[in-house]
């Protein structure tokens, strides 16, 4: 086997969280369906994840800087197994995601390498040498059948550390009916915002806080020229864009506020199916001027940033349903 190491331009511990947030990823695009929150170094865990019938997913994220040294295997597992096993129902899995490509030292390695094994797939031997590990290391009461081991192929250079995480996020995107080329720029904003939650430990992450960074993208990436100058003459659509840049790729827009907008649309156009994107914005800018009037800009600023957000809004309104489906929100 090809011998492969890590970078070394980050410590031990940078790799650790980083991994900490890569198994987060992974994590959550696994239960993204049932999810209801993440959160980081948790009460009990390194990763919690609550899902929506009240339990929650349990998991210890190890890493190791050379996955050619294999002489702290043992040490990683039994610190694991000690903390998982004082975890409270409802518990709905119980977690070992590691980088360490036979986290059981078994002699069937490839059973285990870059794979998700439930207990019970385990082969007869490592079941019996588990559970003699268990008593050795005095841990009791441990949940075998909520017990799974997951190996994430987590090596080398970026592109190899965070290849299994964005093949996930572009077939997550795709199935959205999104660019799978966002994959990159998603993976880059949920580590920004994992690493941030994981540092400062500020608690539980919504799905929707999660969520929310890839319609800002989709969002952020509409040009709306063409719309804009037919409805709005206060503004120079280039200057405006220049000038409030910054505002318009940071609005703090919420689900909230989108739901409202484009239910506000299908709701006007029940009533008059000829509708069209503009008119409803040169007819209503004025009802989600509230969401703007708060920013550094004179009236024409905020018409003009308004309409922009809300042409915006409407033609992606099919895509950021189809996101939020695709998310179960």
């Amino acid at each position: 086997m090809e011998n492969r190491t890590w970078s070394t331009q980050a410590t031990a511990s940078a790799n650790g969280w980083l991994f900490q947030e890569v198994a987060g990823i992974y994590l959550f695009l696994k239960n993204i369906k049932e999810c209801e929150s993440l959160e980081f170094e948790g009460k009990s865990e390194d990763i919690e994840i609550v899902l929506t019938d009240g339990s929650t997913i349990y998991a210890q994220a190890k890493s190791v800087e050379d996955i050619n040294n294999t002489s702290g295997n043992s040490r990683k597992l039994k610190k694991a197994l000690r903390t998982l096993a004082k975890c409270k129902e409802p518990i709905s899995e119980l977690i070992y995601i590691t980088n360490i490509e036979n986290p059981l030292s078994s002699r069937n390695m490839a059973r285990y390498q870059y794979r998700t094994v439930d207990f019970s797939n385990f082969t007869n031997d490592d079941k019996e040498k588990f559970i003699q590990n268990l008593q050795k290391w005095k841990i009791q009461d441990f949940n075998t059948d909520k017990f799974k081991i997951i190996s994430l192929a987590f090596f080398g250079d970026d592109d190899n550390k965070f290849k299994e995480v964005k093949a996930m996020i572009g077939e997550f995107l795709s199935n959205a009916q999104c660019n799978a080329g966002f994959a990159e720029q998603v993976r880059a904003l949920w580590i920004d915002l994992f690493h941030t939650n994981c540092a400062n430990r500020d608690g539980k992450l919504s799905k929707q806080d999660i969520i929310f960074p890839i319609i800002l993208i989709v969002f952020n990436g509409v040009d709306v020229e063409d719309y804009f100058t037919k409805i709005c003459s206060c503004a120079d659509y280039d200057e405006t864009i220049d000038k409030y840049d910054n505002i318009i790729n940071k609005l703090p827009l919420d689900f909230e506020f989108l739901t409202k907008v484009c239910g506000d649309y299908a709701k006007a156009s029940v009533n008059a199916p000829d509708l069209t994107r503009e008119s409803f914005v040169q007819n209503n800018w004025k009802n989600y001027i509230d969401k703007f009037e708060y920013m550094d800009c004179d009236m024409e600023g905020c018409e003009a940033l308004c309409k922009i957000v809300l042409l915006k809004t409407l033609l992606r309104r099919k895509t950021i349903r189809d996101i939020k489906a695709e998310a179960g929100l």
